[in-house]
C-alpha cells in the first residue's frame, strides 16, 4: 500500500507553496489555522454526506460542485474577482 500523505506534510507544501518565507509568525499561525478549519469543514460535510441519504450519483455531482467552486476561487486569486463570490 502506498504511503498516505499527512495533513501536516499538505500543510508544509502549501506552506512553502503560498506564505512568504519572511512572513511574520501571527500570518503563519493564522494561515495553518484556516487551512486546518478548511479541511475540517469540508470532512464534516463529507462525512455528512455518507451517512446513507444521498445516492452515490448525487454524492459525485456534490464532488464535481466542490471542485468547480475550488477551481474559481484557484482562478480569481489575484484578480479583481478575488473576494468577491
Amino acid at each position: 500500500m502506498a504511503e498516505r500523505e499527512t495533513i501536516r506534510a499538505m500543510w508544509q507544501e502549501y506552506r512553502r507553496a503560498v506564505i512568504p518565507a519572511d512572513a511574520p509568525p501571527v500570518q503563519i499561525v493564522e494561515c495553518r489555522r484556516a487551512f486546518y478549519g478548511g479541511l475540517w469543514a469540508l470532512m464534516c460535510r463529507l462525512y455528512a454526506n455518507a451517512d446513507g441519504t444521498m445516492t452515490d450519483t448525487a454524492a459525485a455531482d456534490y464532488m464535481k460542485d466542490l471542485e468547480a467552486e475550488m477551481r474559481r476561487f484557484k482562478n480569481s486569486v489575484g484578480t479583481a474577482l478575488e473576494g468577491r463570490e
